[in-house]
């Protein structure tokens, strides 16, 4: 489960701390990623991995390697998953968690992505369309 349906069934699932979090997800997300099972494309013609609202790859670029530089959120998560995602965020941009609980990694991959555009202002190609994080 990601995206908004993480704030739709928040009040009924269980939920575990943040440590926890990232104890259980020691690996990358290059499963979630990668696979073409399931995805979107928004009204932008952005290409949406999985059910990672708020990621996405410029349609143009599907099918080849993506740069690192150009999409840097997306390759964090796919090689360092959610553990090395959070720890570049508190480390690079004060990030601190909001929640003392969480649904899965996704729902703190979320609330990180979110303080990252909403926040500080991050603006950068895997991170769209903004206002997926304004609400």
């Amino acid at each position: 489960m990601g995206g908004r349906a993480l704030d739709l069934f928040r009040p009924m699932l269980e939920s575990k701390s943040c440590r926890q979090i990232l104890e259980d997800n020691p690996g990358g997300c290059a499963h979630e990623l990668s696979d073409t099972s399931h995805f979107h494309f928004d009204l932008f013609g952005n290409y949406i991995p999985g059910l990672c609202s708020g990621l996405s790859i410029q349609i143009n670029n599907l099918g080849e390697p993506l740069a690192a530089d150009q999409y840097p959120y997306l390759s964090a998560l796919y090689h360092s998953g959610i553990t090395g995602f959070f720890d570049f965020a508190c480390d690079s941009f004060g990030f601190h968690p909001v929640q003392s609980a969480y649904l899965n990694k996704c729902d703190l991959c979320t609330e990180i992505r979110s303080f990252l555009v909403t926040q500080r202002n991050v603006r950068s190609a895997d991170l769209n369309p903004v206002a997926f994080y304004s609400g």
